[in-house]
């Protein structure tokens, strides 16, 4: 009974330490076009099967591979059309998409920018650009409008006109505020981006590196990079256009933020294969 006991203890241990210890057992699969191997290109590896101190049932790890990729291969090739319009003067702004649980759209980030943005929250629909005001304003703020896009407002409106320098994030073809909810029980399995800017003279933004993370809902962190301009081929004809491989997935704890260019029109066409349920793959 001793014995029993003792192996008792250290089974609950080792299970305390597989969910606390480390936030990279459920790890995204980064960005890294060198390393990608296309016989896995509908197999994203979610899952640590050998982090210490845990063991797998024989056969486990193999039945959900199968899974994911029946999956995968049975869910449709869909296609968006994430579209972000600058309107500001001439400084560039730090956008974020998706990033469902930690989203600067309910959560303050002071990384992104010199001039912190605020989430439309109550504690922030005073005008704080004024010591002396306690009038509505949407200076700094990041909002959702009614029909579904993203606002990032850099000014106070004034009367009853809404500030106009503004970075908007919509999406003809569903509302952009969709795709960010979707991911909150759902997962996007993005294939590639196809990446294109209103005039040749926006063309720097493909300089602007996109940030791909994870962003664990107990604070763990995680990201890499995609360079865009490094995907421009030497024998390419237009110069507005350039198609970006990802093979990433997006779910409730993943995200995109980028820098966008003043008046700029960045057109993200996405790519993706739409999983219903998070981690993808895992039917417990």
């Amino acid at each position: 009974m001793f014995n029993d006991n003792n192996n008792l203890k250290r089974s609950v241990g080792q299970m305390e330490r597989h969910a606390f210890d480390n936030f990279d057992s459920f790890d995204p699969e980064m960005y890294d076009p060198e390393m990608y191997d296309a016989s896995s290109a509908t197999d994203p590896n979610f899952y640590d099967d050998e982090n210490d101190n845990y063991t797998l049932a024989d056969g486990y790890t193999q039945m959900n591979k199968m899974t994911k990729k029946r999956r995968m291969a049975n869910s449709p090739l869909a296609q968006v059309d994430i579209i972000i319009t600058s309107n500001t003067g001439a400084s560039a702004t730090t956008v974020e998409l998706f990033n469902y649980l930690r989203s600067n759209t309910i959560i303050r980030n002071t990384v992104y920018n010199a001039t912190t943005f605020e989430p439309q929250t109550l504690d922030k629909t005073v005008n704080f650009a004024s010591a002396n005001s306690s009038i509505l304003s949407d200076a700094q703020m990041i909002y959702w409008r009614s029909d579904g896009s993203l606002v990032y407002n850099k000014t106070a409106g004034s009367g009853t006109s809404l500030g106009t320098a503004t970075v908007v994030i919509s999406c003809p073809q569903v509302p952009f505020r969709v795709l960010h909810e979707a991911t909150r029980n759902n997962a996007l399995y993005i294939e590639k981006f196809r990446l294109s800017v209103g005039a040749t003279a926006q063309t720097g933004q493909f300089d602007n590196t996109i940030t791909y993370f994870k962003n664990t809902f107990l604070g763990g962190t995680k990201s890499n990079q995609i360079a865009p301009r490094s995907e421009f081929k030497p024998n390419q004809f237009q110069s507005t256009i350039i198609d970006v491989p990802a093979k990433i997935t997006v779910d409730a704890e993943t995200g995109l933020s980028l820098l966008i260019n003043a008046q700029a029109t960045l057109t993200m066409t996405t790519f993706f294969r739409f999983i219903r349920g998070n981690e993808t793959g895992f039917n417990f």
